[in-house]
């Protein structure tokens, strides 16, 4: 297998021939048969635009759609369905698959070659804006913790100058504190890795109601503020809240959001957290998290999730009975809701409270 910039899977060999004949001057293109042949030819070699035909025997084009999007090694393949069916209904499903875009047969070539070349451009606009984010991010980290772990080493310096002068009765008053600058460090380097590595990919079917449920009664026993009303709204029954992912990870996600919500309702009178579960097989399901605490204005509102801004406690916010975070909390759980393909958005207003709303990909339209 030559490399080459598009692969064309179809069973009709006219039809390989004429759309040799004609994107050939433009691209390199490889043609092959059937699905089987492709998926021999991805264990090598990703090409940067496939073309499926949809109707093949054994494996469809649409079928094998659905597979590629469920691995990430094949996310930013452009995949292209070329297809004699025409109807509204099919290019809604397959784009809906994932597909970058629908081409009818025949085609008019000039605009074929015209939709392939514009995918390319976006292709590597998306890369560019994507490098120099994670150039930012890096960035960004490397001076957060030079910053945050200045602060832990400096003041742990600066306790034991004074133990020397002072003797052991100087750190022996001073030891509470101590340990939380230790434990502060600790958090942050659990926090880091949780943010550095990869999710285990171990995904299977998750009962989210049921997830969630969990973590509202485990946060609330565990919860020194016990004035706080912690809610759960949800049908843990329900078939309806299966969704495919990693409950582990999920229930972490969890648990960082309610620790943010009983941190902005630590001061306001009749303290409410409500997590509410809505799922359904048209809209996927849905996660809100509502609390009924100070709110953010849209400045704050703005930098929620960047790196190492937080609005707890000596690292980098205000602090309400001694809670402090790291400012990592919510980078990582964008990247696990990531690895989940769901989405995270925040709604809040001082003095209205603040809504986290966590949107997964219906169960039923998922790789399992």
């Amino acid at each position: 297998m030559r490399f080459v910039d598009i692969i064309y899977v179809d069973d009709n060999h006219l039809n390989r021939v004429v759309v040799e004949k004609n994107l050939n001057p433009h691209f390199s293109i490889e043609t092959l048969e059937t699905i089987e042949e492709l998926f021999v030819v991805l264990k090598t070699y990703v090409p940067k635009v496939l073309i499926l035909d949809w109707m093949m025997p054994t494996i469809s084009g649409l079928d094998a759609l659905s597979m590629l999007r469920s691995e990430d090694r094949y996310k930013n393949l452009i995949i292209i369905m070329f297809t004699a069916r025409a109807s509204k209904e099919d290019m809604v499903r397959a784009l809906s698959l994932g597909a970058n875009e629908y081409i009818v047969k025949p085609p008019h070539f000039p605009e074929m070659v015209a939709r392939i070349k514009a995918l390319l451009r976006q292709q590597r606009a998306e890369e560019h804006t994507r490098m120099q984010n994670q150039l930012q991010s890096y960035e960004t980290l490397m001076r957060g913790m030079t910053h945050e772990f200045n602060n832990i080493f400096s003041a742990l310096k600066l306790t034991l100058q004074f133990y020397e002068k002072k003797g052991a009765s100087y750190l022996d008053d001073r030891l509470p504190e101590v340990m939380d600058f230790l434990d502060r460090g600790v958090k942050l380097v659990k926090d880091l890795q949780a943010l550095s590595s990869r999710p285990r990919r171990n995904f299977e079917e998750v009962n989210l109601a049921l997830v969630c449920a969990k973590a509202v009664r485990e946060y609330e026993l565990s919860c020194e503020d016990s004035w706080i009303s912690f809610q759960f709204q949800g049908d843990t029954d329900s078939k309806q809240n299966l969704i495919f992912g990693n409950a582990d990870l999920i229930h972490q996600v969890l648990i960082n959001l309610l620790s943010n919500a009983v941190h902005a309702v630590a001061r306001v009178e009749n303290p409410a957290v409500v997590v509410q579960v809505n799922c359904s097989e048209e809209s996927g399901a849905k996660v809100l998290v509502r609390d009924n605490g100070v709110g953010m204005d849209p400045e704050m509102l703005k930098r929620i999730g960047d790196l190492f801004f937080t609005t707890k406690g000596s690292f980098g916010g205000e602090e309400f009975d001694k809670r402090s975070g790291t400012g990592l909390g919510l980078s990582i759980c964008k990247r696990i809701l990531s690895d989940h393909n769901a989405s995270i958005s925040t709604k809040s207003a001082p003095g209205e409270g603040t809504e986290v709303e966590i949107s997964f990909p219906s169960f039923y339209g998922s790789a399992v």
